[in-house]
Order: structure tokens, then sequence, then C-alpha cells
């Protein structure tokens, strides 16, 4: 994969709501794999780039910011807490989450 994917391909933003997700969760989550059982044999068999450099660990963590790259699409991680600050009104309220 190359360094323009963010051209060539469409991205789909993952939000999250944590410090950070692992990239076998972010695989399940972004339904490129069933079931997380599968993680490990779709990273042996496919290339799978975090920010640019191939990576095999499913515990690798994924922060916002980092753009991960498959066969079966690209993905940008998103903080959904800046998400909805940035698409706030002015003087509306973060509903509370509980």
């Amino acid at each position: 994969m190359n360094k323009n994917c963010e051209k060539s391909k469409n991205i789909e933003e993952i939000l999250i709501n944590t410090e950070y997700i692992t990239l076998g969760q972010l695989l399940k989550f972004a339904n490129v794999i069933g079931e997380g059982s599968f993680a490990k044999i779709y990273l042996q068999e496919n290339d799978v780039m975090v920010n640019g450099e191939v990576d095999r660990r499913r515990g690798k963590k994924c922060r916002p910011g980092d753009i991960i790259e498959t066969p079966d699409g690209v993905f940008k991680i998103g903080s959904r807490w800046d998400y909805l600050k940035s698409n706030l009104l002015i003087g509306e309220t973060i509903p509370n989450s509980n």
C-alpha cells in the first residue's frame, strides 16, 4: 500500500471513546473480520499497515489520528470526544453518557 492511500481509497473514520483500540478489536469493529478470534490469522495472511508500517500484532494500540490500511479498507481512528466538541453549536453542552 502506498503513501497516497488517503487519495486512492475512501477512508472510514472509526470513532472511539477510549484512549486506544487494539488492532484486533478494530478489525472486528470495522467488519473486516467476523470474530475477534480471526484477528491473528488475518494479520498473518495480510499486510496490515499502521501509520505506513506493516504490523502483525493484534494487541497493537491504535490511537486517534492513526491510519490503518488493510486489503479490505483504510481506517482512521478518531476520538468521539473530539468529534462531539467540534460539532457542538455555541451554547450547547455535551449530553451525559450515563
